[in-house]
């Protein structure tokens, strides 16, 4: 049977009782102001005490189940790295202690995605990444930009390539978002992208 996308395969897991799948946001807060993003920043840091909270659910609900995902989701969730750092180390750690598989991912726009970060994320199993792209610099810079008004393509470019350097097991999909005023920006990026990372079978695309 269906229900509106969803086979019986995908019904079937979404209620498994091994499995659990939670996502999380550990600030509402951004450090860049995309001009279609429909955020207001309201609510800032996760409280120390849902902090509590959240990692008391992880372990009542760890027990007896063969697969834990966590999603990190925001706002940009990395400026709170202290946080899904407390949470993950916990949620790990338990999972290992009940024998179940946990995953990670986390919807970033890159900024604060520096080797060591992302050393540490893989370390603890979070080891997928969807990251927004405008097309090359030009474009991408007049829609994703900072709180400070400048473009931010430089910094998550470097980032990708210093990713791109390492021999870390991570999973980097890059959601390139096409309009029509960026078709020649997107295939600008697009070899750029085949240079440096088109044979690096941790990188995919998918267009939005």
């Amino acid at each position: 049977f269906m229900i509106q996308g969803f086979n019986e395969v995908n019904l079937a897991r979404s209620l498994a009782k091994d499995r659990f799948h939670l996502i999380l946001f550990p600030t509402e807060e951004c450090n860049l102001r995309c001009v279609y993003c429909y955020e207001d920043f309201a609510i800032g840091r996760m409280p120390e005490w849902l902090v509590e909270a959240t990692k008391s659910l992880i372990k009542r609900k760890m027990k007896g189940l063969k697969r834990f995902e966590l999603s990190w989701f925001g706002g940009e969730p990395l400026l709170a790295k202290d946080i899904i750092f407390e949470i993950t180390e916990f949620a790990h750690q338990q999972a290992k202690e009940s024998g179940c598989k946990i995953y990670g991912n986390t919807t970033t726009n890159a900024v604060l995605l520096d080797v060591k970060t992302l050393t540490k994320m893989v370390e603890l199993d979070q080891r997928r990444f969807q990251i927004s792209i405008d097309g090359d610099l030009p474009e991408h810079n007049k829609t994703r930009v900072s709180k400070n008004g400048k473009g931010s393509f430089e910094k998550i470019w470097t980032r990708l390539l210093d990713a791109a350097r390492t021999d870390l097991d991570f999973s980097i999909l890059l959601r390139i978002h096409v309009t029509a005023f960026n078709q020649h920006s997107i295939q600008h990026f697009l070899d750029k992208y085949q240079q440096y990372m088109g044979n690096d079978p941790r990188f995919s695309l998918v267009f939005k």
